[in-house]
């Protein structure tokens, strides 16, 4: 069964077409890497998201239907959109 593995975020370099994900715990802590290691991105082609245990982003909003067949939430989770606080709490 497909699960989420990490937080994800899907970029393109500043005139560049193709497409980068780096993951990590938390989207806070990837945008802070980004910036630490100067990557001059696209910032509206960014795209927070999840990858998923098969190796597929997926974004905030598919994220939410993966979490709640893997049981990484509650089946009444009602949310549009997954944290990644909402998956791996601050405690873990």
């Amino acid at each position: 069964m497909t699960k989420l593995v990490s937080a994800a975020i899907k970029f393109r370099l500043k005139n560049s077409e193709y497409y980068h994900i780096l993951c990590g715990r938390r989207h806070d802590e990837i945008f802070r890497l980004m910036h630490d290691l100067h990557i001059d991105y696209d910032k509206e082609t960014a795209e927070q998201g999840f990858l998923t245990s098969d190796d597929k982003f997926v974004d905030r909003r598919i994220a939410v239907y993966v979490a709640r067949a893997a049981s990484q939430v509650s089946q009444d989770f009602n949310e549009n959109i997954l944290y990644s606080e909402d998956v791996w709490p601050e405690n873990e």
